[in-house]
């Protein structure tokens, strides 16, 4: 995402190495984040409350 320009992010909730909601921190707040307000669309057939809540609070 440093070396090309996204206009939009479609990401899942079980990836590896790290898992969508960690993504999702990363591009939202961290250091070396190239756009952190870029929309991130997050698809996953998990349904469990707690994890839909934890992705709304990454971003």
């Amino acid at each position: 995402m440093r070396d090309k320009k996204c206009d939009l992010i479609l990401s899942d909730l079980s990836m590896k190495p790290m898992d969508g909601i960690e993504f999702t921190r990363e591009v939202r707040t961290g250091a070396r984040s190239a756009n952190p307000f870029v929309p991130d669309i997050m698809v996953t057939g998990h349904t469990e409350r707690h994890l839909v809540e934890a992705a709304r609070m990454a971003g």
